[in-house]
């Protein structure tokens, strides 16, 4: 029976040149940004889980204005300087297609699933410049389907976004799998949406998770074939 595989985007299949935790500390601009990226990534995850992440914006002048003022919080939070100018310079740096690649598991791992004869797609919360991303990424063809919150109108972890992404791969939410690396967006959103979620945990953040759990997308071909084939 036909079965599908939907991935999260940013820390998933690709991730921004430097990560965002690095590009918002001190290492990379200098003083005045955060102090550490572990004091980043702290603020990060708390302005996540308060829902402080910005929304979808097709207009440019009001996206980088939003991000800028993300990215000022963030450094404020991490114990930089959030009033100076480097929120900005960031944030420009964030919204460059060029500044993202793909993790080097991601295209193999794409290829392998459809090798396979699943259907792969894209469930993501950014705006529909993330289509300039994939295209600038050369991995596009490599996805079935391709569903970004800032074109639907509905962002993860509501159950509408993960349900269109089964409908862009032409199945029921009972089968698909959805890979990301967010426990609440991720995990519990798809679990709630009818999916089977797996946890990507590239940086072992989350050891006792209960679920499905991977550390690299080059073990989530045998979990595939084997969910695949006992439900």
């Amino acid at each position: 029976m036909t079965a599908g595989v939907l991935f999260d985007a940013m820390e998933t299949l690709l991730t921004h040149e430097p990560p965002l935790r690095v590009l918002l500390a001190e290492r990379w601009l200098g003083p005045g940004g955060g102090t550490s990226p572990e004091s980043v990534s702290t603020a990060l995850e708390a302005m996540s889980r308060e829902g402080r992440w910005p929304g979808p914006e097709a207009d440019p002048g009001p996206r980088l204005a939003a991000w800028t003022s993300f990215c000022r919080e963030a450094i404020a939070r991490a114990g930089g300087a959030g009033d100076g100018p480097l929120a900005a310079v960031a944030a420009r740096h964030l919204l460059e297609p060029g500044s993202y690649r793909l993790f080097d598991d991601a295209a193999p791992c794409l290829r392998r699933l459809r090798g396979l004869g699943f259907r792969v797609g894209l469930v993501s919360n950014f705006d529909a410049w993330l289509h300039d991303v994939l295209d600038a990424l050369g991995v596009r063809e490599l996805l079935d389907g391709i569903v970004v919150s800032g074109e639907l109108g509905v962002v993860k972890p509501a159950p509408g976004i993960f349900h269109a992404g089964a409908r862009s791969l032409g199945l029921s939410p009972g089968r698909c799998l959805h890979v990301g690396d967010s426990v609440r967006i991720d995990v519990e959103g798809a679990r709630r949406a009818g999916l089977t979620p797996v946890l990507l945990d590239r940086r072992g953040r989350h050891p006792g998770h209960a679920g499905h759990r991977i550390t690299g997308l080059d073990q989530l071909d045998e979990l595939a074939r084997r969910w695949r084939a006992e439900s």
